[in-house]
């Protein structure tokens, strides 16, 4: 997997043995708030120069930052792209040559900032750990979040109000596999944890 970056437009192409494919790998693209990002999902992908993919997403004017996650498999890879505010995106899938298409441009509607409430997970460094909270807690919507320290969260919500995410949370700590110390918390849709 390797990337192309011009103004607000990505490319992401696909080779084996050197040569394009012809069709795209299984992926999904996911957006969320509080900050705006993008998860880039992407299956049967091993190799990946991620300090290139980091360069190019950052040449991008309507970027704010990029970073990877750690996924416990090492035929998939994972990374976020924070957006800056008011800025909206488009995905293009194309074959033969197979690869994918980020553009960012203006949104066409302003979002004023608003406070958003999550379930979330102490600050750690990205690793294991982490990896394992999130596989964890995939089925419940989790996303892994950086912080303003630069270390990071998993977090999940994303709800207007601090009742939903309270019930969020009790529903969560009456399971079985809950023992990490999860707690709710919010900040505001154009921001960081901290």
């Amino acid at each position: 997997m390797n990337t192309s970056a011009q103004e607000n437009t990505l490319d992401i192409h696909f080779t084996i043995a050197g040569e394009q494919i012809a069709n795209v790998p299984a992926y999904t693209v996911d957006y969320k708030e509080a900050p705006n990002r993008l998860i880039f999902s992407f299956n049967g992908v091993r190799d990946l120069d991620l300090q290139k993919l980091q360069q190019d997403i950052r040449s991008l004017t309507n970027v704010k930052d990029v970073y990877s996650n750690v996924i416990l498999d090492d035929s998939a890879i994972r990374f976020v792209v924070e957006l800056k505010d008011n800025i909206d995106y488009s995905v293009s899938e194309y074959k033969e040559p197979g690869y994918i298409q980020l553009k960012l441009f203006g949104a066409a509607k302003q979002v004023e900032p608003h406070e958003v409430f999550y379930v979330r997970s102490q600050e750690m460094e990205q690793g294991e750990s982490l990896g394992m909270l999130d596989e964890q807690y995939a089925q419940d919507g989790s996303s892994v979040i950086k912080t303003k320290s630069g270390k990071y969260v998993l977090a999940m919500g994303g709800f207007k109000s601090q009742a939903e995410a309270e019930e969020m949370l009790h529903k969560l700590s009456d399971r079985e596999d809950y023992n990490e110390p999860l707690q709710v918390d919010s900040w505001m849709s154009n921001e960081n944890p901290q």
